[in-house]
């Protein structure tokens, strides 16, 4: 989990099973040297997705050994998942960090160098993981930086405004390039297998081959008239789930929609959690009940069909601000409390 307080920002590696903190490690400005008044020092940066962020804003990316640390400054570290212990520090080779992607041991950072407030160029750095060590360094792209995907699949897909372009991460290569209109301008992307979901503008979604940079789309997605924000998306049982604040949609592999959620209507969401044959949707704000008192409504649903499993309604201090499910356990987490609930068995 990721904490913040008076004394600064920490990371708490808390057992699924019992609730006990494993591991605790911060201030993070230590572990990525980072000077107190940052902040102070203006120098921030405006992001594809997340629009103007602080110099000391952080971003994560973590792999099934390793969580990376980089703040838009270009500074970052690694910390051991074992045992909360710091594995690495470095100053990324750009001056604003845009983007951060880790998998299978490896992590890929992109963001752009300036002068004064003027882009001079974008860069794309692949390390190791777990040593920080410099694998390739990709300067000089030819537009601004959007974001990049590291695939399992040996690919850096890197975004630019007119489209994608794919570099082999054992040379630097380029794999391929895709430039379809519906690829121009685009805001993340998530890998599926071998496929590759990509959100573009007025959240129109295409799924394309990570091999090959073959793409379709827009898939049918249910926005109601609103753009997708925190979007997530995940296999499951070959199934491609895409869910947001606006709700769940369940796919095949060529993108043909299966079946969406039936929660039209409900107040703003929590993005559902994934979970095998399930997700988590929590509402953030409260109900009451015909006792008078106020709690926050968590429902379960089915990834197969969309069908509502179970409702639960928690009496919380504030707003639900994390969920996530693992181990046979629903995890909702406030500012102030983390409460754990049996999944029912299907």
């Amino acid at each position: 989990g990721y904490l913040e307080g008076e004394r600064g920002r920490y990371i708490e590696s808390i057992d699924a099973g019992s609730g006990q903190s494993t591991w605790r490690i911060g201030p993070i400005n230590e572990i990525i040297n980072m000077p107190a008044d940052t902040r102070r020092r203006g120098g921030g940066v405006q992001t594809t997705l997340d629009g103007w962020r602080q110099p000391d804003d952080l971003m994560f990316a973590l792999d099934a050994q390793s969580l990376v640390l980089a703040a838009r400054n270009g500074l970052a570290g690694a910390i051991s998942l074992d045992d909360g212990s710091t594995l690495w520090q470095a100053k990324m080779p750009m001056d604003r960090v845009i983007d951060i992607s880790a998998s299978e041991g490896e992590v890929v950072v992109g963001g752009d160098d300036v002068r004064g407030r003027r882009r001079t160029g974008s860069s794309v750095v692949l390390r190791d993981a777990r040593t920080g060590a410099i694998k390739q360094r990709l300067s000089d792209l030819a537009q601004p930086f959007r974001w990049a995907q590291l695939t399992d699949r040996g690919l850096i897909v890197t975004a630019v405004d007119d489209g994608l372009v794919a570099l082999r991460a054992s040379t630097g290569e380029p794999a391929w390039a895709a430039r379809e209109n519906l690829l121009t301008d685009t805001f993340g992307a998530w890998q599926l297998g071998d496929q590759l979901l990509v959100l573009g503008r007025q959240s129109q979604l295409a799924l394309g081959d990570v091999a090959t940079g073959q793409f379709t789309g827009p898939l049918s997605a249910r926005t109601g008239g609103r753009d997708l924000t925190g979007l997530s998306t995940w296999l499951d049982d070959e199934r491609i789930v895409i869910a947001s604040e606006q709700g769940l949609g369940i796919y095949d592999q060529s993108g043909a929609l299966i079946a969406t959620d039936g929660l039209v209507g409900l107040s703003a969401m929590l993005t559902p959690a994934a979970g095998r044959g399930v997700a988590l949707l929590a509402e953030q704000e409260p109900v009451r009940s015909a006792r008078g008192d106020r709690g926050y409504r968590i429902r379960l649903l089915d990834t197969h069909t969309g069908r509502l499993i179970d409702t639960k309604r928690l009496m919380l201090p504030e707003p639900p601000a994390l969920t996530t499910l693992l181990d046979g356990l629903a995890v909702i987490s406030t500012p102030s409390v983390t409460v754990a609930l049996p999944v029912p068995a299907e």
